[in-house]
């Protein structure tokens, strides 16, 4: 299989790790031997349990739970500091470049807004639109070798979400402007794709207010059809 038809699978049915891998070993043959690595080291990183990662020696929890923490034990040679470590390694060199890749529908529109900056007759009057546009530059987070997290602000969603989900196997898009979150759950056990949304929390101690959710046929009706559920395009037509 082609590297665009892996992708595909991995997009279509994002659980199966059986198809990330697939696409290691291409990546492999094709001399893309860094990012391969990569994918392998954070699937084993997840399966064996990447929210409770914690040192078998000291029992500190490792970074990946999202509390502070050291990504691993530095002399420590248990297994999830070493899995830990095979992941650092793998992506310290190139993660920066694969972000890139990641949010290249974004970082086209800021490269445009440059050059209409240097080449349009008042450069000033063109500083708020580059300020506006680096301001709003997506973050991406890696899990099981892809993006699966997604934070930007509500115009960027808008204006790229449907893009950046056709092109990674995205989770969740986190809008901090509109303090929501949206969480994409694939196809399986008779559904087909959902998207559930999540506002500011009632408490301090809950993880969110649930919001509501709806459901799609096709993977590429989500992005859009969230945006039309919470009123994002007549906002913008306003």
């Amino acid at each position: 299989m082609t590297h665009d038809a892996l992708l595909a699978a991995v997009l279509a049915d994002p659980r199966d790790d059986t198809r990330r891998l697939a696409l290691a070993d291409l990546l492999d043959e094709t001399d893309q031997p860094a990012r391969a690595a990569f994918i392998r080291a954070q699937v084993a990183v997840a399966r064996h349990g990447d929210a409770n990662m914690a040192c078998e020696r000291s029992g500190r929890k490792l970074s990946h739970t999202g509390e502070p923490g050291p990504l691993f034990e530095s002399r420590c040679r248990c297994r999830p500091c070493g899995l830990a470590r095979s992941e650092y390694r793998a992506s310290c060199r190139h993660v920066t470049e694969w972000e890139r890749v990641a949010i290249e529908p974004y970082l086209k529109e800021y490269a445009d807004a440059v050059i209409a900056s240097i080449t349009g007759r008042d450069v000033r009057g063109q500083w708020p639109v580059m300020r506006d546009q680096f301001s709003s530059r997506p973050r991406v987070r890696f899990r099981r070798g892809f993006v699966d997290r997604v934070t930007l602000t509500s115009e960027s969603f808008r204006t790229h979400g449907a893009a950046l989900f056709a092109r990674n196997p995205v989770e969740a898009f986190v809008l901090p402007d509109a303090e929501l979150r949206v969480e994409i759950d694939p196809p399986g056990d008779g559904h087909d794709w959902q998207a559930y949304y999540f506002g500011p929390p009632p408490r301090r101690y809950v993880d969110g207010g649930y919001l509501g959710m709806n459901v799609w046929e096709r993977r590429e009706d989500v992005v859009p059809g969230v945006i039309r559920e919470l009123g994002m395009d007549q906002a913008r037509a306003a």
